[in-house]
């Protein structure tokens, strides 16, 4: 445990990239919509009361209209079951800090979204479980958690579909995970921020608050739906109790979201059936032929496939560091990729992503560089 909140890699990597090269070959979130494209999904007096929005204080856990919305998401969770934050990553602090202590312990898998294991860090002992290869696709054992689990262990978090493998688990590996938290009291911390985006929509799982009454689900405007800039994020749970402690904490932060993006936010989720589907549709288009280019380099990349998510996991098996080699791709081609040691390992393995409109031009780039390239 470290007081102190290690630098978030990820974050400090993308803020030199992200907003200065072309081609985001590794972008975590959909294809995102303007104002103009939400608003042509509405009515006229829909539109009006968006202009007729006044730009005050929302309440701390969000409007009645908004956790509707929310809750509208899930099976049997009401409005009042629904804490809403300025962006999933408000709800990931808040939790950790919370919900923890020093004399507490916590488990998460890795590789993950780092601040789901740096902020609980910052608190307590966190014990990480490795995604496994097996026969080519991603595992993870229940078995291992278990092993991983201590007596003071008070909170578990996982992220399915996960970032950045796009691996989803069978539902009785699922199920064998919450079973493991239900049968030790453990709270499930459940990123769920790219639930509704799977390949074969028969690999959705339930939602971790719907199954079990100790969990919080995550969920967000940033990664299925693409607005990420609304910064709008929530945490659904059976346990009120659980979430009015973190209202609590929340007065501290942000103390409550903005009036327009709940609005829209909550617009946006009324919508979300065509949303979604969209979304899928652009998915799953460029993840064959994302697939169809790495599978045709055995001789560079092992291709590992993505059960849901916009984001895939690959390893380069080349000689030279993937980190070198994301430098050079990015300086030649102004295409951006994830090393794996932003998520602290160095397997050479690195994120790519095709949840854009412009994944096809990007990886004619990335391929481009590899086109006469030995490694």
């Amino acid at each position: 445990m470290n007081s102190a909140i290690e630098d978030f890699r990820l974050e400090e990597y993308l803020a030199t990239r992200e907003f200065s090269s072309k081609y985001m070959f590794c972008a975590s979130d959909l294809e995102s919509r303007s104002v103009a494209d939400v608003l042509k999904l509405l009515g006229e007096s829909e539109k009006q009361q968006f202009l007729d929005l006044m730009l005050s204080y929302t309440p701390t856990e969000g409007t009645q209209e908004f956790r509707e919305a929310v809750s509208s998401l899930y099976k049997d969770i009401g409005s009042e079951q629904v804490l809403c934050f300025a962006g999933a990553e408000e709800a990931i602090y808040a939790s950790a800090k919370a919900l923890l202590t020093a004399s507490d312990h916590a488990v998460a898998i890795s590789p993950c979204y780092q601040s789901l294991a740096s902020v609980a860090r910052s608190v307590c002992d966190v014990s990480t479980v490795e995604l496994q290869l097996q026969n080519n696709s991603w595992f993870l054992d229940p078995d291992a958690i278990a092993a991983a689990i201590r007596p003071n262990t008070k909170m578990l978090f996982i992220n399915f579909p996960h970032n950045p493998s796009g691996f989803i688990p069978s539902l009785e590996c699922y199920r064998a995970i919450i079973d493991l938290a239900r049968e030790r009291g453990i709270t499930v911390f459940a990123d769920e921020v790219y639930r509704g985006i799977a390949r074969n929509p028969q690999d959705t799982l339930p939602s971790a608050c719907e199954i079990y009454p100790e969990a919080v689900s995550l969920g967000g405007m940033s990664k299925a739906f693409g607005c990420g800039g609304l910064r709008v994020g929530w945490l659904a749970s059976q346990n009120t109790a659980l979430l009015g402690r973190l209202a609590k904490y929340k007065h501290y932060l942000s103390i409550c979201n903005s009036a327009p993006s709940e609005w829209l936010a909550g617009s946006i989720l009324k919508k979300r059936k065509q949303i979604l589907r969209e979304n899928r549709e652009l998915v799953l288009r460029n993840y064959e032929i994302v697939r169809k280019y790495f599978l045709s380099r055995p001789d560079l990349f092992a291709w590992i496939d993505a059960q849901g998510g916009c984001t895939a996991y690959p390893r380069y098996l080349g000689q030279e560091p993937i980190f070198r080699l994301a430098d050079k791709l990015l300086q030649s081609k102004g295409v951006v990729i994830i090393p794996d040691w932003v998520y602290g390992q160095s397997n050479q393995h690195f994120r790519v992503a095709y949840g854009r409109k412009n994944c096809q031009e990007a990886l004619a780039h990335f391929a481009d560089f590899f086109k006469d390239y030995s490694g």
